[in-house]
């Protein structure tokens, strides 16, 4: 589940506010299960432009994208979740530096206090592997003018051979003047090529009252890690001589490299028993030791464009990990404001509140109540603290925050 749409429920329990029932419309889609071409077991056609029933694509070079029956060799049985064919997308090498993806545009609009929710069956086939995908429900009139409101990025674990339905949900609170765009992608394999293939494709609305409380997203910059791309086991260090990770992401990186290091690592087997990211391909990383006598916390951090707003509730998720094939000292999730890592406050903070066994993830939850003006920016900060005489290093991934109203005991609230 898109991970706002989780902080949104949160939100919903917070304010005791009631959740009223209502019927969900179905918004048209052109071919969602890709039936046109009738095509025999195993026929394909494919195309790096469009394809039939409103579906365009952006494949250039050695990518396509298309339309399959899939046969018993690529299925169990030759069948597709739903009618005969499915749809296919293939993206070359992720050294080519793109991902292929194919979109339709549909007949829409994005409508004010409205819940849309996007389900897409995604699926392996068992005669080559998979590297993932991302399903996406955004606005824009065509593929270069897209426009993203939520994704899921690789979530789930699709076998080969088999399928798993992937489901968006997304809150939407203003009128938008272009149209609704669904995007299904193919993620660029690691030295070989990808294609994934989806089917039954279906996006519904439900309408809520005007003036329903609906958190806010604020954007994160990189907030996946995934820029840069890299390819599996691979990683992207800073050093002192360049404390910064790709994307605004800063850290406190000093003299000695030994000692803190941050960076940016698509995981391996070595790293992780399946070799996955909790969402897309690339996590963070933060590395600290004792050594020299450290004492110190190795930060990475990111200064937001936005500052605390008076009576506003913030709410910060990350995912954490520790890795198989190194031991974790702990970590601290912090929300604070401040314009540098040295220059700042702290307002909430998981001081490694949650458990973390080798190979897994957790989902670390800071919130905050903000009842005063403050005239500097929002902070978050991901802590990998000093090992006991080892280094410690420290994964993170999904970082996610949202806010909305607070109102003080006493306060009138008028809900339509």
């Amino acid at each position: 589940m898109n991970r706002v749409t989780t902080l949104q429920v949160l939100f919903v329990g917070m304010l005791g506010l009631a959740v009223t029932t209502t019927f969900a419309a179905s918004i048209s889609i052109n071919n969602p299960g890709f039936e046109s071409p009738v095509l025999t077991d195993g026929g394909y056609i494919y195309s790096s432009t469009s394809l039939d029933g409103g579906w365009t694509n952006n494949a250039v070079n050695t990518g396509n994208a298309g339309i399959l029956n899939p046969s018993s060799v690529m299925y169990p049985g030759g069948s597709a979740p739903e009618g005969g064919n499915v749809g296919y997308v293939y993206s070359p090498a992720s050294s080519f530096g793109y991902n292929n993806l194919t979109a339709q545009v549909l007949g829409t609009n994005p409508a004010a206090y409205t819940v849309y929710t996007l389900t897409v069956k995604v699926g392996g086939r068992l005669d080559i592997g998979n590297n993932g995908y991302i399903v996406r429900l955004g606005y824009g009139d065509s593929i270069g003018a897209f426009t993203l409101l939520a994704q899921d990025n690789n979530t789930l674990a699709v076998p080969g051979g088999g399928w798993v339905t992937a489901t968006i949900v997304y809150s939407n609170r203003t009128t938008i003047a272009q149209p609704l765009q669904i995007q299904l992608v193919a993620i660029a394999g690691s030295g070989v090529g990808n294609q994934m293939n989806f089917d039954d494709v279906r996006l519904d609305a439900v309408s809520i009252p005007a003036n329903t409380i609906i958190p806010e997203p604020i954007p994160i910059g990189n907030a996946g890690f995934e820029t840069p791309v890299e390819d599996d086991g691979s990683y992207v260090q800073t050093t002192s001589a360049s404390p910064t990770v790709p994307g605004v992401w800063t850290n406190n990186v000093g003299a000695d490299a030994n000692v803190f290091n941050a960076g940016i690592l698509n995981p391996g087997t070595n790293s992780y028993p399946d070799g996955k990211a909790p969402e897309g391909n690339n996590i963070a990383y933060v590395y600290c030791s004792t050594s020299g006598g450290n004492t110190t916390d190795s930060i990475l951090a990111q200064i937001l464009g936005t500052n605390p707003v008076i009576n506003t509730i913030y709410t910060l998720a990350v995912k954490v990990g520790s890795r198989v094939d190194a031991p974790n000292a702990g970590y601290i999730v912090r929300l604070g404001y401040g314009d540098s890592i040295s220059n700042f406050t702290l307002l909430a903070q998981d001081d490694n509140s949650l458990s973390l066994s080798n190979g897994g993830w957790v989902t670390s939850i800071v919130s905050y109540t903000n009842l005063i003006v403050i005239d500097r920016p929002l902070q978050t900060q991901l802590v990998a603290k000093p090992g006991a005489g080892v280094g410690n290093q420290v994964n993170f991934d999904d970082v996610h925050l949202v806010c909305a109203p607070y109102f003080p005991p006493g306060a009138m609230i008028m809900i339509y």
